[in-house]
């Protein structure tokens, strides 16, 4: 969560006032596995973000674990991008004890999507034994 407390400061001196206000920022998620007989599985989740004064925005997603080692997913978004992600799972089938490896990309269908261009990301974790 970027931002859970909110933060109203000013600071005055003899050349004017300068404001910072900080708005507080509220995320929920859900989403649940769905198991296979192959030791796959699928995951919907469904992401909710809202800050005061700007749209509630939506994100829904769906990852597919092929067993038992490679995943895929895709998702969209109310705030017009995309979300595509695939990885592999190095030991076990990803949920104990397990290092994965994964690769996502973002775009953003808005006004200023060509001009910022897209999201590549490597990802990296680690799941410890419970």
């Amino acid at each position: 969560v970027p931002q859970i407390i909110g933060l109203d400061l000013s600071f005055k001196s003899e050349n004017g006032t300068f404001d910072i206000k900080r708005t507080q920022h509220y995320y929920a998620m859900f989403g649940l596995y769905k198991f296979f007989s192959n030791d796959g599985f699928i995951e919907p989740s469904v992401w909710f973000k809202y800050t005061p004064g700007a749209p509630v925005n939506i994100d829904l997603n769906l990852k597919l674990q092929l067993a038992p080692n490679f995943y895929v997913g895709a998702g969209g978004s109310t705030a017009k991008a995309i979300h595509l992600e695939t990885g592999f799972v190095l030991g076990g089938l990803g949920y104990d004890n397990t290092f994965r490896v994964g690769y996502g990309f973002d775009y953003s269908f808005t006004s200023f999507g060509p001009y910022t261009g897209a999201t590549h990301e490597i990802n990296l974790s680690y799941s410890f034994e419970r």
